[in-house]
Order: structure tokens, then C-alpha cells, then sequence
């Protein structure tokens, strides 16, 4: 399925992925789980999680990503589980996002969704300085959750809201060993300047960190879990180091663990913003958390315009 996806790439065409499962399933009804977010709606409401994949191929999403970007085995021990939860949720996540696939009227590729989730301080999104572990067992860590992401069967792998130089990189190079394709998602903010800096540490440019990341080994690479206004200036600082595909998957909103805080962009406003991103070389176009089934579909019609 892949190779579809890696035609257009080579021949500069526009690859549409989906918007964001979590903050879709948080909007249907699906329970949101303090110590893990999302993760546990593939278990707890799995017609809601297929109805959202199956919505966004419908209007149009070449790619879906698995519902396993807070489903990492630290989170989900944090919600009081053991490794064996951590492995049948990303199964059972695997076996939604496929089975939507297969229904699809076109080709649609399985994404995984592979991040560097730790336990977080309650009621927000930045992590838990308590969570303690060393270089050794967070590579093994991360190379375990590649592993078994490949050994489902997933098409690719997209790094979500890689956000520093040390784990993010870690976890990067282990997707990477796996052979499959690898797109990297870069995540930042913009300080009270106006300047873009780390995700997690806003005393770093964005500048210093995305070399790092790119050079772990993707395929494509770009801006995720990011907020719409500092997409472009980060593109355009990614650009300076990373000259192959470019992907933009923007957020809108902010988290309120475990709740998402929905803002009022609108999907003509989304896909306006979209296009201008796609008309200064983005190949690879969608959204994350807060942006919803009517965004993608917006975007799908003035992609098609």
C-alpha cells in the first residue's frame, strides 16, 4: 500500500491524511482517561473509534493513523495496567484502522502512530519530572514499541509530536530500524517574541533541534502537534535543513488533561490556511487534535478545486 504513497511523493503530487482520532473520539462520546488520554477508547468504545477512521476515508484521507499515540506502555502503567493492556490495545488498534482500510472505495494506508508519551502532571500535557528512566531502558523501551507496530503490519510509521533531541531521536532511529517507511512529525511553539522554539524547552530554537531529528532517517518529514499560526515560520526553518517531502498536520486548541480544549477555526479557514501551506511546497497535508472530519473535508474539496 505504501508504494501508492510513495509514487505521488516522487512525482510531487498531494498525499491527504486524517484529522485528530483523540480529540474525534473525546467529541463522540469515547471516555478520555486522565493517566492515558485516548488510549483506552479502542477498547472501552470501538464502534466510535471505527466510525472515525471510516469518516475521514469518506471524505477523502489516503492515510489513518492507529489510535496509539497515547497508547505507550509508560502511560498505560500509569493508568494502572501492565505490558500485556499496552500490546492487545495496539493490536485491537492495528485491527480497527485495517479493517476501515479494507472497506475503503480507495487506497488507504494504516498508519502507525509511534510518539514518546510519558506520564504527565495532572491536567496538562507537559510531563511528569517524577517519570524517571535511563538511556538503556528507554531505548529498549522504544524499540520494543517499533517492533511491535512492524510486526502488526502497518504500512508506515508516523513520529508524532517528536519534540526534543535525545528521546524523540531515540525513538525516531528505532522506527527507522524497523524498514518501514518513517515520516517524522516536529513539534514547537512560538515564545511571547514570536520566535519558534522546542515544544519542551523554550529555550532552544526550533533551529537547533530539527537537524537532529531529520537526520535520524525518515522519509518525509514536518510539522505536527503544532499550533496553526507557527506552522509556517516552522516549515520554513524546517526547509533550511530537510530538503525532502514536507508534511504540515497542525493542531488547533490546547490540552486540559485529560480534555481537549476545542477552538472555533473554522473548516473554510483551515483548508484556506492548508492550501497556502500546500502552494509553498507541503506534499503531505491533514490535521491533529481539534481538527475535525468537516476540516479534512474542506481541505479535500480545495485540494480538488
Amino acid at each position: 500500500m505504501y508504494d501508492h504513497l510513495a509514487e505521488k511523493l516522487e512525482t510531487g503530487k498531494t498525499i491527504l491524511i486524517d484529522g485528530g482520532t483523540g480529540t474525534d473520539l473525546e467529541k463522540r462520546g469515547a471516555q478520555m482517561v486522565g493517566a492515558a488520554w485516548c488510549a483506552f477508547a479502542t477498547e472501552t468504545a470501538p464502534d466510535i473509534l471505527a466510525s472515525v477512521h471510516d469518516d475521514y476515508v469518506a471524505v477523502g484521507a489516503e492515510v489513518i493513523a492507529m489510535n496509539t499515540y497515547a497508547t505507550t506502555l509508560p502511560m498505560i502503567e500509569a493508568a494502572g495496567h501492565d505490558r500485556d493492556k499496552w500490546e492487545k490495545l495496539t493490536a485491537q488498534s492495528y485491527d480497527i484502522a485495517r479493517a476501515s482500510a479494507d472497506r475503503a472505495p480507495h487506497p488507504v494506508a494504516v498508519a502507525a502512530s509511534f510518539s514518546v508519551m510519558r506520564p504527565v502532571i495532572a491536567g496538562t500535557d507537559q510531563r511528569d519530572p517524577n517519570y524517571k528512566i535511563s538511556e538503556e531502558d528507554e531505548r529498549a523501551l522504544l524499540a520494543d514499541q517499533a517492533a511491535l507496530l512492524k510486526d502488526l503490519g502497518c504500512d508506515l510509521i508516523i513520529m508524532e509530536m517528536m519534540r526534543d533531541t535525545h528521546r524523540s531521536v531515540w525513538a525516531t532511529e528505532s522506527a527507522v530500524a524497523t524498514g518501514l517507511p518513517v515520516w517524522t512529525g516536529i513539534s514547537c511553539r512560538a515564545n511571547e517574541d514570536g520566535d519558534v522554539r522546542g515544544y519542551n524547552d523554550p529555550d532552544i530554537p526550533f533551529g537547533d533541534i530539527a537537524p537532529s531529528l531529520v537526520n535520524a532517517g525518515g522519509v518525509a518529514a514536518g510539522i505536527m502537534h503544532s499550533d496553526i499560526n507557527v506552522t509556517q515560520p516552522a516549515l520554513d526553518i524546517l526547509r533550511e535543513t530537510w530538503d525532502g517531502p514536507l508534511m504540515a498536520y497542525p493542531e488547533s486548541g490546547h490540552f486540559k488533561m485529560p480534555e481537549w480544549q476545542f477552538s472555533d477555526l473554522t473548516p473554510d479557514e483551515f483548508a484556506e490556511l492548508s492550501i497556502g501551506w500546500v502552494n509553498n511546497g507541503v506534499q503531505i497535508i491533514g490535521g491533529c487534535c481539534g481538527v475535525s472530519v468537516d476540516h479534512i473535508a474542506a481541505l479535500a474539496k480545495a485540494l480538488d478545486a
